[in-house]
């Protein structure tokens, strides 16, 4: 497990989230889904529904990606740890949540909650790095005035 922990670089953290937003962005338009499944495969709809929540992981960490290549190598382990988290309960939640339930008044979709996950993890990603990168900012100075 630490040799797949220890493999993932922040460069290939960005070339990976790159390729997904790629991915995600090709998928992503109705007439691309029109191309790929016939208009009376549900299987082929629902399994490409689910490559686009798969991919939507890289849409999420593309920008965090682009901030950490030019931040130190700790605050992107930190991040890292935090984003195998995000992911277990991103795929998690993804695989358990109905693609629709419940009535007119209170409906919870499988893409929404995908949605709400992908800009909370977002939003925690920003806030983490700027804490870890004021926190170092913050030790690196009171070494220097020692």
């Amino acid at each position: 497990m630490n040799k797949i922990v220890g493999w993932f670089s922040e460069r290939k953290v960005f070339i990976i989230a790159l390729l997904s937003t790629v991915v995600f962005f090709v998928l992503l338009p109705k007439q691309t889904l029109s191309i790929i499944c016939d208009s009376y495969n549900s299987t082929c709809i629902d399994l490409v529904g689910y490559f686009l929540l798969i991919f939507m992981i890289g849409v999420t960490i593309l920008i965090p990606s682009i901030i950490l290549l030019f931040l130190k190598q700790e605050i992107f382990d930190f991040w890292k740890k935090t984003l195998y988290i995000y992911l277990f309960i991103y795929l998690l939640v993804i695989i358990l949540t109905p693609w629709y339930i419940g009535d007119g008044f209170f409906h919870i979709q499988k893409d929404i909650i995908a949605l709400i996950l992908s800009i909370l993890y977002f939003f925690i990603s920003f806030i983490l790095i700027i804490f870890k990168s004021l926190e170092k900012e913050k030790r690196e100075k009171g070494v220097r005035n020692l």
